[in-house]
């Protein structure tokens, strides 16, 4: 059994960053290492962090960092190249990006790993909208991008871009009230 939930505690954070550092500097090269083995960013404080544990290892995690300190989001900073349309942007105070979304290797067989980050994103949606945001933005590829549009009826494609590895991402915006019936009476992991 996997228990969803938002971390809080040191530890829970501290182990976080380390298997955020252990996928995304060491397997996946998105960020530079970083002193002590554990990846952080500006965006992490004051973030939704949700991790997924099985026994007591964290096995998985999203961040949902809400854009309503002024500092803009992870997503208008790094991929503002990749945006193509001009809609205009949501309420500020309604936004944040869903980041950050890492499963730990042994966890990623194609059924537990799509399961796991679909449970962590339920986990993630709800945590968001209790905080009052209704919007995500986020960088996806092309097979979580079909996955969001199973789950969510509002999914604009903001704009694409080519990865270093010759893949597509998507710069999307999700509506988090245009959740489909299907999502929700999906069973839990």
């Amino acid at each position: 059994m996997v228990d969803i939930r938002v971390l809080t505690s040191p530890d829970d954070l501290d182990a976080a960053f380390v298997l955020r550092h252990r996928i995304c500097v060491e397997e996946l090269g998105w960020v530079p290492a970083q002193p002590g083995g554990r990846e952080r960013d500006e965006w992490d404080d004051g973030a939704l962090h949700v991790g997924a544990f099985a026994d007591a290892d964290l096995v998985g995690y999203v961040r949902v960092a809400p854009d309503s300190v002024g500092r803009g989001t992870m997503t208008h900073r790094y991929f503002a190249g990749m945006f193509r349309v001009t809609d205009p942007r949501p309420p500020i105070a309604t936004t944040g990006d869903l980041s950050r979304l890492v499963i730990a290797a042994g966890h990623r067989e194609p059924h537990l790993g799509r399961q796991l980050s679909v449970s962590l994103v339920d986990h993630a949606q709800h945590r968001s909208q209790d905080a009052g945001l209704r919007f995500w933005y986020l960088v996806t590829g092309d097979a979580q991008l079909g996955l969001l549009h199973h789950h969510y009826a509002d999914v604009r494609i903001l704009g694409r871009g080519t990865t270093s590895d010759g893949g597509t991402n998507s710069v999307v915006l999700v509506d988090l009230e245009s959740r489909t019936a299907t999502a929700a009476e999906r069973p839990a992991c």
